[in-house]
């Protein structure tokens, strides 16, 4: 038969614990029907479904934490969040590194600025970062950068960015994800500065530069971009 769900949740490990969470919108009630699966088939299990009214800021994209460029948010916690997002979307530019629960921020960036969102987690925590520019994409995982320049493990920095070359402002919605469902405390903070001068020649695949047949052709890496 077809499966065409709603949400779903599997951390892959043998004993932990799978949520699923699903968000009803349609202004009416719905019937949700569960279906438990497995990589084996021995073994006993507990299920418990639960509804909650009251729906915290940043559990969505529609209701994204507003943050203020270069003012760091510190002690925050996914606990107590859910699995929104997931998967790594559309063009694989959001990160798969989302398993576990997520938390969405949003920051205004201005025509001709770069912004850059670090996340540095604290000890036992893996946290991931992707990026998208409307509320709608954001919900969809159509992303425009995931972790970018680094990332790590458990309690390593992650940082992504962003370049506004729209000619107009942009709220850019920043998804918070972590690889499991482990707990503890992050910081966030999004800094603008001026986007780079865009490159003439070889910054991207549309503005390629054309490599004479035997000849020698000098060139740099110094692109400040990372297409």
């Amino acid at each position: 038969a077809n499966r065409t769900c709603v949400a779903g949740g599997d951390v892959s490990t043998s004993g932990a614990v799978d949520t699923a969470n699903w968000y009803n919108g349609t202004g009416t009630p719905q019937t949700l029907y569960v279906t438990v699966d497995s990589a084996s088939s021995s073994g006993l299990f507990d299920i418990v479904g639960n509804i909650v009214t009251t729906v915290q800021p940043g559990e969505f994209c529609s209701n994204a934490i507003a943050l203020t460029a270069g003012s760091a948010l510190s002690g925050q916690t996914l606990t107590g969040f859910y699995n929104d997002y997931s998967g790594s979307g559309t063009g694989s530019l959001c990160s798969s590194s989302s398993a576990g629960t997520d938390i969405v921020y949003s920051l205004d960036v201005p025509a001709g600025k770069r912004a850059t969102f670090t996340v540095t987690p604290g000890t036992g925590l893996d946290t991931s970062v992707s990026l998208a520019t409307s509320a709608a994409n954001c919900a969809s995982r159509t992303c425009v950068a995931p972790v970018a320049s680094t990332s790590g493990g458990s309690g390593a920095a992650d940082t992504a960015s962003w370049d506004n070359t729209t000619g107009g402002l942009v709220t850019v919605f920043v998804t918070v994800d972590s690889s499991s469902a482990t707990s503890g405390t992050f910081s966030i903070v999004g800094a603008l500065v001026d986007a780079p001068s865009p490159v003439v020649g070889g910054g991207s695949c549309l503005t390629g530069t054309p490599i004479p047949a035997n000849g020698l052709f000098l060139s740099s890496t110094a692109d400040p971009g990372n297409h």
